[in-house]
């Protein structure tokens, strides 16, 4: 690939990389594995999905009255 550091003008380029790769492949896979995540009961609106562990984090939130200095 080439380099183009402007993000707008190297859309167009990855763009099309994405569609080539996507005719290329002869196999999508879609696996998640089944798990289970644990949080402090402090932390509000912690929501794990498939995505990662820090997928949700810019709506996780400690209520004032439970941030004691820790």
């Amino acid at each position: 690939l080439q380099l183009i550091p402007d993000r707008d003008e190297a859309r167009p380029v990855w763009r099309a990389y994405q569609l080539r790769l996507l005719e290329l492949q002869p196999y999508t896979f879609l696996y998640s594995a089944r798990r289970r995540d644990g949080v402090n009961k402090r932390l509000r609106d912690a929501r794990m999905d498939t995505r990662g562990d820090w997928a949700t984090i810019r709506h996780w939130w400690i209520a004032p009255q439970d941030r004691d200095g820790r």
